[in-house]
């Protein structure tokens, strides 16, 4: 897949957020994760799944389930975390 550098970053920047996450769940520290960012993120996934075919491609998990209806939980969640 062949991308100009603006196309990738807007397409990847979920990613740390993800991972920034996932890292403080590691070490044991309450994640805190900017709720407007949060909802770019998940707007710009939810956009690219179909086009890039991101489960496919093994770069996301399977979506979970989850109530919680603030952004951040709702990136998790699609992003294949239990918020």
């Amino acid at each position: 897949m062949e991308c100009a550098v603006d196309g990738y970053l807007g397409f990847a920047f979920f990613d740390p957020l993800v991972h920034a996450w996932d890292l403080s769940k590691a070490v044991g520290l309450e994640p805190v994760l900017d709720e407007d960012l949060a909802q770019k993120a998940l707007d710009t996934v939810t956009g690219l799944g179909t086009q890039y075919q991101l489960r496919q491609r093994s770069v996301l998990a399977e979506s979970v389930m989850t109530d919680l209806r603030d952004p951040v939980s709702r990136l998790l969640a699609f992003c294949g975390r239990q918020p």
